[in-house]
């Protein structure tokens, strides 16, 4: 667990997956963050996310910024992904954004 705010749960079991839908959660699917198959529990109202110490998910990826992105909860069930000038963007579903829903 990285810190008390934002949950890392680890590697996903069919429980927990259920019970991921009373919350907002990110799955993480590939890549380096925490384990492959993980969990992160969105329990805030603005994550940041980045290479970066400090960062509420920390990803270690070079073509990741120090300070990427970050997660603005807009309601229970909506979140804004905004890019914050990182070096090489964000990329949703294959398309460069500055900020979508």
């Amino acid at each position: 667990m990285r810190n008390s705010k934002t949950t890392y749960t680890g590697k996903i079991n069919i429980d927990e997956l259920e019970n991921a839908t009373q919350h907002p959660c990110l799955i993480v699917l590939k890549g380096s963050v925490a384990d492959l198959r993980t969990l992160i529990r969105l329990d805030r109202n603005l994550i940041s996310i980045g290479r970066g110490d400090a960062m509420d998910i920390q990803i270690s990826e070079i073509a990741v910024s120090r300070n990427h992105a970050l997660l603005q909860q807009l309601n229970a069930n909506q979140f804004l992904l905004i890019d914050t000038n990182s070096s090489n963007g964000t990329v949703v579903n294959n398309k460069p954004v500055t900020s979508v829903l």
